[in-house]
């Protein structure tokens, strides 16, 4: 096995355990939003904005009710924007040394420099940082809440049909529970920020670096974890190579930026040195069969790597939703692969 394999090797394991990563934070985030949930429910009820007795009355307690309740909700967003500002601080200084020491045991090189995590934390992924998508996840659930306490008024609902509906929604009305589509987003925004901070941190720990680029020839590899759930752009780009200066080699396609690629992206590019031989094409069936089941184990766990060899989980499932979840200062502790 090469050099750029080993990387290349390591560059999936570590796509896993960032899977996991990203599974933590996400609980923890989940979490913030079902309190939040309870909150929503818990004001309702004790605003019973139908109870009044005239029209006027009515909407005035539910203006004063939604006042409260967007204050609420701006104030967990923010919550959540620096929770996760700050995770992702953290991760990118740990991908940047993980990277150092990777590059130091598979190609003896060692470099140095610093690498500003709160600066990749703080920066645009897919063009909208952290926290002004969060800004924009307060005002849509705002929006939504406005509009499903509204109707609610307007029909004279009872408030514990209200209450059961934000909680659980209404299929009939095809109005799905109120935190729904948040949790959606949120979840869609850490897997794909922890993608981009951990991708930004292992680049410039390689690029801000004293490392000699007059005797030493790399170049940057996409390396694409193929499965069925792996996105047309990331099959288009998967295992092509580029110079230092991100320009292709033995292809016309551009340098696309480093991953995230879209929503959700497992991507990543790896250092391949070009005086040996870049990675060949594979899927992750192939990868995985040539790794053989004791490196799979380490990775996943015997039960798991079971399941999935009898087709009871989907690669997927194996790389990210089944895998458990580990914290940041378990990563730090993790072995280099």
């Amino acid at each position: 096995m090469t050099r750029n394999e080993q990387n290349a090797e390591a560059a999936i394991a570590e796509t896993v355990a960032l899977q996991r990563v990203a599974n933590w934070m996400l609980e923890r985030y989940l979490t913030t939003l079902r309190e939040a949930e309870g909150e929503i429910v818990a004001e309702v009820a004790k605003a019973d904005v139908t109870d009044g007795r005239t029209e006027s009355s009515r909407r005035q307690r539910l203006d004063s009710l939604l006042t409260r309740l967007q204050e609420r909700i701006v104030a967990v967003f923010e919550e959540l924007a620096s929770r996760m500002e700050s995770d992702l601080e953290e991760l990118a200084t740990i991908e940047a040394e993980r990277e150092r020491r990777r590059i130091l045991a598979i190609f003896g090189i060692r470099m140095d420099g610093k690498v500003d995590g709160a600066a990749i934390a703080a920066s645009a992924i897919l063009g909208i940082t952290v926290r002004e998508m969060m800004t924009k996840q307060a005002g849509d659930l705002s929006y939504r809440l406005r509009g499903r306490l509204t109707r609610a008024l307007d029909s004279m609902e009872p408030t514990g049909t209200t209450m059961e509906g934000l909680r659980r929604g209404n299929e009939k009305a095809g109005e799905p529970p109120i935190m729904q589509p948040t949790r959606r987003s949120v979840e869609t925004v850490t897997r794909t920020a922890a993608t981009g901070a951990a991708q930004a941190a292992t680049i410039e720990a390689v690029e801000n670096s004293t490392i000699d680029r007059r005797t030493i020839r790399y170049g940057w590899q996409h390396i694409s974890v193929l499965d069925a759930r792996t996105s047309q752009i990331c099959w288009g780009y998967a295992f092509k190579t580029w110079d230092a200066k991100f320009e292709p080699l033995a292809h016309g396609m551009p340098y696309p930026g480093s991953p995230p690629l879209h929503p959700h992206c497992r991507s990543r590019h790896i250092l391949v040195l070009l005086d040996e031989d870049a990675v060949a094409d594979q899927t992750f069936r192939e990868w995985a069969n040539k790794a053989g089941d004791e490196k799979l184990v380490k990775l996943f766990g015997a039960e798991k790597v079971r399941l999935w060899r009898d087709g009871q989980l989907g690669d997927n499932d194996l790389i990210r939703g089944k895998t458990g979840s580990i914290s940041l200062e378990q990563l730090a502790a993790m072995d280099i692969q």
